[in-house]
């Protein structure tokens, strides 16, 4: 009786019945039950895969584009997504109004958004520092961070998830570790710094990413995350970094400098935008309603051995083992 109840309340009425959370899953023969680990649809393992796949493609991307600044390239990444997002959410809002959150809600949107800008822009200026290979690598310790942090609360962990979690990093380690050898030591450890600080950052985003995506619509979510990051991004260019900041399209350092067509500029930057971000990020944020945080940062464990086969097709990296 009270599953059945659980089952019929009011749900908002921008949420497709895929958003709904799997605890009101409903078998389709008037009978709701509890969506157990093996009853979690097909289409949620694709949306992981493809959310690997795409977000591997990241650093080799980046490392294509030359004549401007790592944080600039993030600004230019988040801009165009936010402009591909930007008539979605906008028919969202047009068909459920603004959304109603409370200030505690909007302060979850804002420390999940900063948390992205954050793992963001320490991926992106790691790159300048080390290999493809090792900030991919360290970027993805999200799981082993989570797991900590599930020790430290006194949260169960399970001895598969422990094992699993350090047998897909330690492997996807092996496949890279001699990808750096050619920086230097200093360079190399400050790059390395730089990415496990990406990974905390995408921790954060990935635990008040779940909390805010609740009272959010899908579009509006990811177009408000890339927005208001991008504006953060700038303030940080701005007042922390003192780097230059036109509102122009200057190829350099201009705010729209993604819209001048070269090769490295708005065809590259479309790319990253629509195969990175709405099929890769997006891909995540819709796993988050089928899979653990564990699951998902475990998950990104793969990148690695993806984005070293990427970088080494577009000749900005090379395989583990080859010289």
């Amino acid at each position: 009786m009270d599953a059945v109840a659980c089952g019929k309340q009011k749900q908002p009425p921008w949420k497709h019945p895929s958003d709904y959370d799997l605890e009101s899953y409903s078998s389709g023969d008037g009978v709701d039950g509890e969506l157990g680990s093996t009853q979690v649809p097909a289409k949620a393992y694709f949306l992981l895969a493809s959310a690997v796949v795409s977000l591997s493609s990241i650093a080799p991307l980046l490392d294509l584009q030359t004549g401007t600044s790592p944080t600039m390239k993030i600004v230019w990444r988040q801009a165009a997504t936010a402009m591909l997002f930007f008539p979605f959410a906008s028919w969202e809002i047009y068909q459920n109004g603004w959304p109603r959150l409370s200030i505690p809600q909007w302060m979850t949107f804002m420390v999940s958004t900063s948390s992205y800008a954050i793992f963001s822009v320490t991926f992106v200026i790691a790159l300048g520092y080390t290999s493809v290979g090792n900030v991919v690598i360290l970027s993805n310790t999200m799981s082993l961070i989570l797991l900590i942090g599930k020790l430290f609360v006194g949260d169960p962990v399970s001895l598969l998830e422990c094992m699993g979690a350090m047998v897909a990093f330690g492997g996807a380690y092996l496949c890279s570790r001699d990808s750096a050898s050619h920086h230097g030591t200093s360079n190399a450890l400050y790059g390395d710094v730089l990415a496990i600080a990406s990974a905390i950052g995408g921790v954060g985003y990935l635990v008040f990413a779940k909390a805010s995506r609740q009272h959010i619509p899908m579009m509006t979510f990811m177009f408000l995350t890339m927005a208001v990051g991008d504006v953060l991004l700038v303030g940080f260019q701005l007042w922390i970094l003192n780097e230059t900041v036109t509102f122009d399209r200057d190829k350099s350092h201009g705010l729209w400098g993604f819209l001048t067509m070269q090769p490295d500029r708005l065809p590259l930057e479309f790319t990253m935008a629509f195969v990175c971000n709405c099929l890769g990020t997006m891909g995540y944020i819709r796993s988050m309603q089928y899979f653990d945080n564990l699951v998902i940062s475990s998950a990104t464990l793969l990148e690695p051995v993806v984005a070293e086969f990427m970088a080494c097709a577009l000749g900005v990296g090379r395989l583990p083992g080859i010289p």
